[in-house]
């Protein structure tokens, strides 16, 4: 029986699991139900390719415009790596208005955009997650983001309020002796 016919394989999701770039020996051992070598054997049949993704069609027409869709493209992946659109702009020398105006005239473009600044924050909070098992410092940082009860309230960098006992002994406050400093 070949894998083309092997009952249980959804070979579509497959390929989208390959295309967004999953490495074929990961779906294999997910899966349990293919190999290794039949989801490699079928992407180079189809031709299915790691982070194939389509082109995001230009707003403009003809050749008078900055705005082509490898450009775009390079722009999406740039923020999912972690830039601002800004700095992506910058890396392929383009106006960060330029972008922006691209972003307002094409709606595939801002959703594809968008689409990749939350992978992006998606990937880096899994981060920060993992390293919560064994670091209180990201756990914490979870833990302010996601829960109202434990995020500074203060605002700003201000430093926590300071109580300062001139004279007297230790732990005990005299009246009239006590300064409070606020940052």
């Amino acid at each position: 029986m070949g894998a083309d016919t092997k009952p249980g394989v959804d070979w579509p999701a497959i390929k989208r699991r390959y295309e967004r770039g999953e490495a074929a020996n990961a779906i294999a051992v997910d899966l349990g139900t293919v190999s290794r070598q039949a989801i490699l054997k079928r992407a180079k049949r189809y031709g299915w390719s790691p982070d194939a993704k389509p082109a995001i069609p230009s707003h403009q027409t003809g050749s008078r415009g900055l705005a082509t869709p490898g450009r775009m493209a390079a722009i999406v992946e740039a923020v999912e790596r972690g830039l601002t659109v800004a700095q992506a702009a910058a890396l392929l020398k383009l106006n960060r208005h330029t972008v922006h105006n691209w972003t307002q005239a094409n709606e595939d473009f801002a959703a594809e955009i968008a689409a990749a600044e939350t992978r992006r924050v998606e990937l880096q909070i899994a981060n920060i997650s993992r390293a919560g098992e064994t670091d209180w410092r990201a756990a914490h940082t979870l833990v302010k983001a996601y829960d109202d009860r434990f995020r500074d309230t203060r605002g700003g960098d201000r430093a926590p309020a300071v109580t300062v006992n001139i004279g007297g002994e230790r732990g005990a406050a005299i009246d009239g002796d006590t300064i409070t400093i606020d940052g």
